[in-house]
């Protein structure tokens, strides 16, 4: 399988409940919540709204048939009835990646999930979270991705944060011998300039020279959740000023939509993922971004699809009134997730492991949807793109050909899709791995000038 290293999601736990065991706690609470809240594929289908669950038969007969010609069959069946083909493998993929690597990505968050909390307590938690993270490395439970967050380098919190950072480092080397968790990151929250992005940078230069890390492995992602870093006294997106002011760290830009959203005085009650403001942060991040290398993530859904009642012994009326609320909040996170991937942001927050299931749901639902079409259409490229360089003529749509390989790229990546679909378009594995729509080209004898749009 071709791997794309950008995370799907990140996970935020605050550092008082860290533990060694939690990356598999979640993973076992995500699947048991979804097999709590839907018997069958159609039934988790309609609970986060999926579009195509409308036109599936309603009789119970119909869908068992269903269910068995795709589970004998599996793509070869997509024929019988697309949609519901499709929402057959929704829910089967959404399983597979709960069981084998619900968690990509976790924050041991100093911050928001942490609360005000005294200078000793916050140290004893500093060196108790490194423990835990020690052990959850020697017990091989640790997501890809993996890192902290402290509290912001301002003049009011430098001190504690820079102290937290120090301490948890200096715990966590200490006993695992040098080693640090795979794709480690420090995120920096509230940043409103190059100063606080540039301390940081020389804190971990200073601490990687006297541990004997290697210079740069800790790498640095950035909030961004203030006005002022989109649009300066004289007007200036300083986006990529915060990039470069990392010195060659900075792994990621995260949205903070609802501090966003407070900053331009949005009155609690109207803050929202779908603000038209939250739009503007996104938009503008992305533009100012662009190019550089560095992955985007979108902010958290504050909807937590849980029921308000508790406990084994619940009335049938307590059951239902749950099942209703976690299928309101699945649609919530639905909907906050598809409008994410069609503004380009293929990252974002969880806050609950119940946040899963339908998170990863939107995800594989565009995938698939667009599987097929998109197919045909890099064909066609492939093919328009081989005769042009044949007769030295210009071949105008590169990028929109790259783009549509990208598609399948994170596809693919993510499990969404399976390396047939490119080969089904006419790619050979060698070409599939060059990720490149101008080498492939290239490679089959054409000039890549040719190509070049």
């Amino acid at each position: 399988m071709i791997e794309l290293q950008q995370p799907l999601h990140v996970v935020y736990g605050g550092a008082h409940l860290f533990r060694a065991g939690t990356i598999p706690k979640l993973a076992l609470l995500a699947a048991r919540h979804l097999l709590a809240h839907a018997e069958d594929c159609f039934e988790f289908a309609e609970g986060v709204g999926l579009p195509e669950a409308d036109t599936v038969p309603a009789s119970r007969v119909a869908r068992m048939s269903l269910l068995r010609r795709f589970s004998r069959s599996g793509v070869k069946a997509r024929s019988v009835h697309s949609d519901a083909w499709l929402v057959y493998a929704v829910h089967c993929r959404v399983l597979e990646k709960l069981q084998r690597q619900a968690i990509e990505d976790y924050r041991i968050d100093f911050e928001d999930g942490y609360g005000l909390r005294n200078g000793e307590e916050e140290d004893r938690h500093a060196v108790l979270s490194a423990e835990e993270t020690y052990r959850a490395m020697a017990d091989r439970t640790m997501p890809p991705h993996f890192g902290i967050r402290i509290k912001p380098l301002t003049e009011e919190s430098e001190n504690r944060g820079s102290r937290t950072l120090e301490l948890y480092l200096t715990r966590l080397l200490s006993r695992t011998g040098g080693i640090l968790p795979p794709d480690f990151v420090v995120t920096l929250p509230k940043v409103r300039g190059p100063r606080e992005v540039d301390r940081l940078a020389r804190l971990l230069a200073e601490f990687e020279q006297r541990t004997s890390l290697a210079a740069g492995l800790i790498r640095i992602e950035l909030m961004i959740e203030t006005p002022s870093v989109l649009s300066d006294t004289e007007g200036r997106c300083g986006i990529r000023s915060l990039v470069e002011a990392c010195g060659g760290r900075c792994r990621g830009l995260h949205l903070g939509l609802y501090d966003f959203l407070s900053s331009l005085d949005v009155v609690s009650s109207a803050q929202s993922y779908l603000h038209p403001l939250a739009d503007h942060l996104r938009a503008v991040t992305k533009t100012a971004a662009s190019g550089s290398g560095v992955w985007l993530s979108d902010g958290a859904t504050n909807r937590i699809p849980l029921g308000p009642h508790r406990g084994e012994q619940l009335t049938k009326g307590q059951r239902e009134e749950n099942q209703i609320d976690v299928r309101r909040g699945w649609q919530e996170v639905f909907r906050h997730v598809d409008h994410s991937l069609r503004m380009g942001y293929y990252q974002g927050w969880d806050l609950h492991p119940s946040q899963l299931a339908p998170r990863y749901a939107a995800v594989f639902a565009l995938f698939l949807r667009e599987e097929v079409s998109a197919g045909i259409r890099l064909k066609s490229f492939l093919e328009t793109a081989a005769q042009a360089t044949l007769r030295g003529q210009q071949f105008d749509d590169a990028a929109t050909a790259q783009g549509l390989l990208n598609f399948f790229m994170r596809g693919i990546a993510c499990g969404a899709l399976t390396e047939s679909s490119l080969l089904d378009a006419g790619l050979t594995r060698t070409e599939l791995h060059t990720r490149s729509f101008t080498s492939i080209i290239g490679g089959r004898g054409g000039d890549n000038k040719a190509i070049e749009s």
